[in-house]
């Protein structure tokens, strides 16, 4: 683990903008997250990603932002309000950084950071990749929903919550990417979407390859 989890609220100077951006693009489920996701936004707008990602680096690497090297992978993603079975612990390897900005207003469904429960063992969830496969196709048979519904309820006895954070709209937050984290439940009575707006980094580094990481640098005091 090389980063901390930070916070800040008001990242975007046009939120307004980013949101009506987000809307003139098409959405698809890819099998292996809730909800529905643009296409990786490097191959849709490259200029737009590049400078969204080094806005985000800058509050890490301040002094560093304008010699940084990455690669990363960003798309705004929606997850329709009350839908169950959204909220799966997991880490987002073998990336290093994971970043989310919240853009629905009045949602205040964010992002949970876990840990193991010291005397709890944790077990396979492949099973919701087959739920988040049939979010437009056909529903899960009678007996693969009852195996998710005991999965799901079951998985979450393996971790303990130790930083809940709100998505309070235009909040970023980053955190490191091993760090086990879950999506809070979204239970809305308006059909308003969850839009967000995440990345994941999985280098960084400076020309000279000498960026020095928060947590390694701390450690060493």
């Amino acid at each position: 683990m090389i980063f901390p989890s930070i916070c800040m609220d008001g990242f975007f100077n046009n939120p307004e903008e980013i949101v009506n951006y987000a809307n003139t693009l098409e959405y698809t489920p890819d099998g292996y997250s809730p909800g529905f996701r643009t296409q990786p936004l490097h191959e849709i707008n490259f200029d737009f990603f590049n400078n969204i990602c080094l806005k985000q680096l800058a509050l890490l690497f301040p002094n560093n932002s304008g010699d940084l090297m990455f690669g990363a992978r960003c798309r705004f993603q929606r997850v329709p309000a009350n839908h169950k079975f959204t909220d799966w612990i997991h880490t987002d390897d073998p990336s290093v950084l994971t970043t989310i900005i919240y853009l629905t207003n009045g949602c205040s469904a964010g992002t949970n950071i876990y840990k193991t429960s010291l005397f709890k063992k944790e077990i396979a969830t492949k099973v919701k990749y087959d739920y988040y496969k049939q979010m437009i196709n056909n529903k899960l048979s009678k007996n693969k929903m009852e195996e998710l519904k005991k999965v799901h309820k079951e998985h979450f006895e393996a971790y303990e919550e130790t930083i809940s954070f709100k998505g309070i709209y235009n909040r970023f937050i980053a955190f490191d990417a091993s760090s086990l984290h879950g999506a809070q439940s979204y239970v809305s009575n308006k059909s308003k979407d969850r839009l967000t707006l995440i990345t994941f980094f999985d280098y960084i580094n400076n020309k000279n390859l000498t960026l020095k990481f928060p947590i390694n640098e701390s450690r060493k005091i």
